[in-house]
């Protein structure tokens, strides 16, 4: 004798189990992409050897606690290794029009645009970025300076500082309060305060400015120059006779310049002197 063949459910039970069935899916398919695929970016965007990549990853606690003051592109370069030879470390200060909370307005520019399109500096480099309708701030600078320090294969006696624009008047604000912290520093395109001009005395110093710039004029850089000469230090100035306010992707493509830059140092007696870590 043949059992009986099951009962048929109404199409509304199906239908009811089945969107139930549905809905549990794709709460957990949600739950799981929200946890998931925000460290997969991270993951992704992270710096590593021969990579620039942006550290540390939007919404770190570090960045809401204060104790790193700014987000960054941040390379590495290849060979790069915790254990290895101590690196140096190149800080890239952008200018006004690179402010915000997106470091993708930070590579399009300068330094980081030079390192996407395939330079690679035998350095780390660190090109934080400024928050809107702020300026550089020499303490957080430094501040960002000392954590990369501690948490980087950094080589205190080769620690440089460049900027454009208001990078560039970053760069001579925060070198100036900090004298015997910097192995060079390169402004573009900025201006500096006169009053400060001992604070470089022994430190080199290579400046660049376009003769045509009508956003911060090149008197800016002639001034503040000779400034430094006149109290007894030798920076190098050089102008683009051509030049308008945005010099920086040339001056970022200079071999001489590159080559001078990667090869600066501290005397010994000098990073004995530096600021401990705390």
């Amino acid at each position: 004798m043949q059992p009986p063949p099951p009962p048929v459910r109404p199409l509304c039970r199906l239908l009811k189990y089945g969107l139930l069935e549905f809905t549990l899916l794709l709460a957990a398919g949600t739950l799981v992409a929200q946890l998931l695929v925000p460290s997969a970016i991270a993951w992704w965007l992270r710096p590593r050897p021969g990579y620039q990549g942006e550290f540390p990853a939007a919404g770190d606690s570090r960045l809401a606690d204060g104790t790193l003051p700014y987000r960054m592109l941040l390379f590495l370069p290849a060979g790069y290794s915790a254990s290895g030879p101590a690196q140096p470390l190149v800080v890239h200060l952008h200018g006004a029009g690179e402010r915000g909370t997106d470091l993708a307005i930070v590579r399009r520019e300068s330094l980081p645009r030079q390192i996407d399109n395939g330079l690679h500096p035998p350095a780390v480099v660190a090109s934080p970025q400024c928050p809107p309708d702020h300026i550089w701030d020499a303490a957080k600078v430094m501040a960002v300076i000392d954590y990369l320090k501690r948490q980087f294969n950094i080589d205190p006696r080769r620690i440089s500082l460049t900027g454009y624009s208001m990078g560039g008047s970053g760069t001579w604000r925060t070198a100036a309060l900090n004298p015997g912290r910097f192995a060079a520093i390169v402004p573009i395109c900025g201006g500096g305060e006169t009053a400060q001009a001992a604070q470089f005395v022994g430190m080199p110093v290579w400046a660049f400015h376009g003769q045509h710039d009508q956003a911060v004029l090149v008197s800016e850089s002639i001034t503040m120059v000779d400034a430094i000469r006149d109290a007894g230090g030798t920076p190098q100035l050089t102008i683009d006779p051509e030049g308008q306010h945005n010099v920086w992707d040339d001056v970022y493509q200079n071999p001489a310049l590159l080559n001078w830059l990667w090869s600066q140092q501290l005397p010994a007696t000098a990073a004995a002197q530096a600021p401990a870590k705390p």
